[in-house]
């Protein structure tokens, strides 16, 4: 995985049978087994993602949360990656899940203690059915509510919120 196709994969195109949704769904099950696709998942999550700089640089208070080791936290980024492996391996129409879908991942608190909403790293993953450019970052300066991003995604789900909290303003994310 990773690489070019494979003999059975380009002959399956070559003769046209790949467009035969057993035939494809086949292809898929058994291109997604490959030790390499989970590699290759991870590691598109990680570098064009960004998940593997998730949770880094953040001490978890000991007495507040013992069990969050670093061994746990690795656990979360992965568990991401692998969910986003599966959106964006699933076909859905001219795409895939993932370009159909809209991922929040997050926290709207940067400190438990203070309830803080400044340096909030949140990412947007998916494409929104188009309705979402990717591809770059949105840095806010002080703090930040989370609520236009909330109201955005509302928008981009169909769902025509005229408030979210506080705001009436959605986030820009075309």
């Amino acid at each position: 995985m990773g690489g070019p196709p494979d003999a059975e994969l380009l002959d399956l195109a070559d003769s046209g049978r790949l467009l035969d949704p057993k035939v494809l769904d086949a292809q898929l099950a058994r291109l997604l087994a490959d030790p390499g696709a989970i590699r290759f998942g991870r590691s598109f999550a990680g570098q064009w993602l960004g998940t593997r700089q998730l949770g880094t640089g953040v001490e978890p208070d000991p007495i507040d949360v013992a069990f969050m080791t670093d061994s746990v936290m690795a656990d979360m980024r992965d568990e991401v990656a692998r969910f986003l492996d599966r959106l964006a391996a699933l076909p859905e129409g001219a795409g895939t899940l993932l370009d159909h879908s809209v991922v929040v991942y997050g926290s709207s608190i940067s400190d438990g203690h203070e309830h803080g909403e400044s340096n909030l790293p949140v990412l947007v993953i998916g494409g929104g059915g188009g309705a979402i450019r990717g591809g770059r970052v949105l840095d806010h300066e002080g703090e930040t509510s989370l609520s236009p991003l909330h109201l955005a995604t509302l928008h981009v789900l169909g769902l025509p919120a005229g408030r979210f909290a506080e705001t009436d303003s959605p986030l820009d994310l075309a």
